[in-house]
């Protein structure tokens, strides 16, 4: 598990990088994310969070991975 959620976006991706990283290694199967609600975010739109998109846009480019992420809020 890694919080990330009071950083800006190239430090968190960053973070989340090392994290995954540092998983692989261990062998983990599944890591969590704390990326915040942001202070944007509007319950009636239900949309991810600014960093939890910028997360998913920057971990979608790259190679498949053997781990099961978990972006969450809290």
């Amino acid at each position: 598990m890694t919080d990330v959620h009071n950083l800006k976006v190239d430090e968190a991706i960053r973070r989340t990088e090392i994290t995954i990283r540092d998983a692989l290694v261990a062998g983990d199967t599944r890591l969590r994310i704390i990326c915040g609600l942001g202070s944007r975010w509007d319950r009636k739109e239900r949309e991810l969070p600014h960093l939890g998109l910028a997360l998913t846009k920057a971990m979608s480019e790259c190679v498949a991975l053997p781990l099961r992420l978990h972006l969450s809020p809290r």
